[in-house]
């Protein structure tokens, strides 16, 4: 018999999903392997939350996402620094929204940069 991988509940042979934890076995087979990486974990049963996952996958609980507002966007983009530091702690509490702060930070960056080597000449 063969085992879920994420609740280790025996399933039936023929099965494509495991009835306790809603693990869906996958239609293609890739030959690389998508590395996890915690991104937080659920604040009910403790299981980890992988790869931007909203639904914990042991109890059900939907995570918030975090979307990136405009008001915090014009704020990194008009203060680099800020935007940097932001992505950089808040990476793993909202992955998305620190992605978009520290993209955001890095072209204010290098337009800034870009502004400044033509006005010196």
């Amino acid at each position: 018999m063969n085992r879920c991988p994420d609740c280790n509940k025996k399933l039936r042979g023929d099965a494509n999903n495991c009835p306790r934890c809603g693990w869906k076995k996958p239609k293609y087979i890739f030959p690389f392997f998508q590395e996890k990486t915690v991104t937080g974990h659920c604040p009910h049963c403790g299981r980890a939350f992988y790869n931007d996952e909203t639904k914990c996958r042991s109890c059900g609980w939907k995570r918030k996402s975090y979307r990136a507002g405009f008001g915090l966007l014009l704020f990194s983009f008009l203060l680099p620094l800020f935007g940097i530091i932001y992505g950089d702690i808040m990476k793993y509490v909202a992955p998305r929204k620190a992605l978009a702060c520290r993209v955001v930070s890095t072209i204010s960056l290098f337009i800034l940069l870009t502004a400044i080597v033509f006005w010196l000449l």
